[in-house]
């Protein structure tokens, strides 16, 4: 019994299921244009609409879908990255390197043979100007590479710009889009500092990891290319480093003076102590490093870079994940409007979908429907409807009255016989239930079953067949069999008995019949479903 049971269970599952099938018309935006389509589709079976490459951002979808404004204008922090002054261009004084301002090896101070109290100066001269010059030299770089992770960060927003432009597309496919946003993607970090293995990525574009790359590239900006580097400099920049700088370079223009003269005034200056002279004496007529500290000055005065930390911050905060998000928007589902399964169990299903482009939009397509007029086929179906019966059948059928004649030479008996019959046919006004199988045409075959009567007192009965005309409205036209009750005489009397006139009742005694007949029926129905 238990196996009987799970057998039937199995099975009422497979059914429904099988009559609960899904089906999903596919309408390309780009390419077909308003239509009007009647489907036959199998009752009990869901049928919906996928509608691709139509930009949902940009359009309303029978004026149930909300979507986000198309009207994008550039995000706030691009606009303060946009504000941001930066130098033109790096100093001369940036292209300096350490070995510019080595002064002296030691063999020469050696070779100098300077006395020991020069020499001694020369040796300290010799490594703060090395020392300051080699500070200043990096303080610079430190300054150049936090003004370039700015403009990275600023060509960020302007690959966000330009995803922002892609979703306002209302005019190329799907495809063609995304491979643009590939493209756009590839190309915005060709020259970035993302790490190569994920630069690599962006080569074979995989829709599902670019936000990864992004991801890790946006991470190693901040914490390596900002948050240590402004630390950096913010110590480096700082008030005592600054002051210390300064000292640096007074002691060394006094060292210079210090050692210049008495050097020069030696008048045993060895050969090898001339060269040490006359780099002093170019020192003193116009210092490098001087030039290096007044440059390295200015343009720590010119980058604010609390300023530029704030804005990169304030990326970090909001901007890198709306990037992303803007990213992701070009997913197949923003450009795809699906109109959920509908059943398919009523006469005539309308699937209609209107599609408008919204103002200001300069779409090529402005607006579009579509509509699906859907008829179910298969399955057993039952209406009914109302109107006018026409009943006719033999003698028999109808009520019948009866009357005595005399009988010519017999003064004691009498004859029954039956009146003639006024109307062959009566009328009726009743209604009918169809039963047909769904086959999706304007013309269908049915049974019919029903009840008519003519005065509220008498019930007539018919089966039969009918043609129905229409769908919405409909139309029919029945024949059958009628069965009715019909007044005739009782069985102990028949027509033509001859009977005496001493023993007749006074009215000929009838009674109420079952009798077969026929019917035709015109019968409507304005609210069919």
């Amino acid at each position: 019994m238990k196996h009987f049971i799970l057998f039937g269970t199995m099975c009422l599952a497979v059914l429904s299921a099988a009559a609960q099938s899904v089906e999903y018309k596919l309408i390309d935006f780009k390419k077909d244009t308003s239509q009007i389509n009647t489907l036959k589709i199998k009752t009990g079976s869901r049928l919906g609409l996928k509608i691709s490459n139509i930009n949902k951002k940009l359009y309303t979808i029978d004026n149930t879908v909300t979507q986000t404004s198309y009207n994008e204008t550039a995000p706030a922090l691009f606009e303060l990255f946009s504000k941001a002054k930066l130098p033109d261009e790096n100093p001369p004084s940036s292209a300096f390197t350490a070995e510019d301002f080595k002064l002296f090896t030691s063999s020469q101070i050696s070779n100098a043979k300077l006395q020991a109290p020069m020499a001694k100066k020369l040796t300290e001269l010799n490594e703060l100007y090395s020392n300051t010059a080699e500070t200043l030299i990096e303080n610079e770089k430190k300054l150049i590479a936090f003004g370039e992770t700015y403009k990275e960060v600023k060509n960020i927003l302007r690959y966000q710009m330009i995803l922002k432009s892609l979703q306002n597309d209302c005019d190329r496919p799907f495809t063609e889009i995304r491979n643009r946003v590939f493209e756009e993607t590839k190309n915005a970090f060709t020259n970035s500092t993302m790490a190569p293995e994920d630069r690599l990525l962006l080569d074979a574009p995989d829709y599902a990891i670019i936000p990864g790359v992004l991801e890790r590239y946006f991470d190693k900006i901040i914490e390596a290319d900002v948050r240590a580097p402004y630390k950096e400099l913010t110590n480096d920049f700082s008030p005592s480093k600054r002051d210390q700088l300064d000292k640096n370079i007074t002691k060394i223009n006094a060292l210079i003076g210090e050692l210049t003269g008495p050097i020069e005034s030696d008048k045993k200056l060895k050969e090898t102590a001339k060269t040490v002279v006359v780099t002093l004496k170019d020192l003193g007529s116009g210092s490098k490093l001087s030039q290096l500290y007044k440059d390295n000055m200015d343009h720590y005065a010119k980058i604010d870079i609390t300023k530029l930390n704030s804005d990169m911050e304030a990326f970090n905060a909001t901007a890198r994940f709306e990037v992303i998000n803007d990213f992701k928007y070009f997913n197949e589902g923003n450009w795809t409007y699906i109109v959920d399964p509908q059943p398919i169990e009523d006469d005539l299903t309308v699937i209609t979908v209107n599609i408008k482009a919204k103002e200001a939009v300069t779409c090529s397509q402005l607006m579009r429907s579509y509509i699906y007029k859907i008829r179910p086929k298969g399955g057993l179906k039952i209406d009914f409807s109302t109107g006018l019966f026409i009943n006719y059948g033999g003698n028999d059928f109808k009520d019948q009255t009866y009357r005595y004649d005399p009988i010519e030479g017999n003064t004691t008996q009498q004859k029954i016989v039956k009146n003639d019959s006024k109307n062959a046919i009566f009328p009726s006004v009743g209604a009918l239930m169809h039963i047909y199988r769904r086959t999706g045409s304007e013309v269908k075959l049915a049974g019919a079953f029903g009840l008519s009567t003519r005065d509220l007192e008498r019930i007539n009965y018919h089966a039969g067949a009918s043609l129905i005309f229409g769908t919405s409205k409909r139309f029919i036209l029945s024949a059958g069999a009628t069965l009715t009750k019909a007044t005739l005489i009782t069985d102990k009397y028949q027509d033509g008995q001859v009977i005496d006139k001493a023993g007749a009742p006074e009215a000929i005694p009838t009674a109420s019949f079952s009798r077969f007949g026929f019917f035709g029926a015109f019968t409507y129905n304005l609210s069919a479903k």
